[in-house]
């Protein structure tokens, strides 16, 4: 069957929402088609379907796999903007930055206002706030929407830019109980935490002092021990907590004046 066929073929389980064929055959008219628009249009239909079956991450492997070189400076902007805006919606920001210094080295001109966007996005959740706010600066241009003070919130946000806290400092504080979760701002658990292995602590010497050792041992070493590594644990949890709020906080402002809402 010539791939011609194929690509009808797979246009037809396409309309009939019969997506795992679909994606089969739009593969195999990639695979055998020599015709780079062929090919492009072959994985655009299969990045489609991902996209319909809310698989962004896979949607945006697929886009990353069209043939480039014959492309125009908009058609590669326009397909960038599709991978970028798909990471973001799969949350892999990580991936969303490799998929930025490859198209750095393509883009020889400045990208869209789109494609700025999800750049910035990116940038925010993967805390890389210089590079955004660099991004940033170059949207304000391109825009009409943003006044003034839009701008100058924008730019006191990234001039305070969301404290984090460290989580081995965290933990090395859980030493004594309780320290780590007050560092982490949580200070109501601190004192519980404190209160709870100062009490086991205290009923284990206390049956100890009374030469009940394996009272001591069981309720007060071993119920200490268990504490003592938990409350280490949810330290570094809740610095984490801190840092995820703090980020998420930020983020939202900054997406709240870009998106305009």
């Amino acid at each position: 069957m010539a791939y011609s066929q194929q690509f009808v073929l797979a246009e037809e389980y396409l309309a009939k929402e019969d997506f795992d064929n679909a994606l089969f055959e739009y593969e195999r008219v990639f695979y055998y088609s020599q015709d780079a628009f062929v090919q492009k249009q072959a994985l655009k239909r299969k990045a489609h379907i991902y996209k319909i079956k809310e698989d962004y991450k896979q949607s945006a492997y697929t886009l990353q796999r069209i043939p480039i070189y014959n492309m125009s400076l908009e058609e590669k902007d326009s397909l960038y903007y599709q991978i970028l805006l798909c990471y973001y919606l799969s949350d892999e920001f990580d991936l969303a930055h490799q998929a930025m210094l490859s198209m750095d080295l393509e883009l020889q001109e400045d990208p869209s206002k789109d494609l700025l966007l999800v750049e910035i996005l990116n940038l925010n959740e993967a805390k890389d706030y210089i590079r955004a706010y660099d991004k940033v600066l170059k949207y304000e241009n391109k825009v009409s929407y943003l006044n003034e003070r839009d701008k100058y919130l924008l730019d006191s946000l990234y001039t305070h830019l969301p404290k984090q806290k460290s989580k081995k400092k965290a933990k090395h504080l859980s030493f004594v109980p309780g320290l780590g979760h007050m560092y982490s701002g949580y200070w109501f658990e601190g004192i519980i935490a404190f209160v709870i292995n100062a009490g086991v602590l205290t009923f284990g010497i206390y049956q100890a002092w009374h030469k009940d050792y394996l009272t001591a041992w069981i309720g007060g070493a071993g119920i200490f021990a268990a504490t003592y590594t938990g409350q280490q644990k949810r330290a570094v949890y809740l610095a984490e907590k801190y840092n995820y709020l703090k980020t998420k906080d930020f983020n939202s402002k900054i997406k709240d004046i870009l998106l305009n809402f």
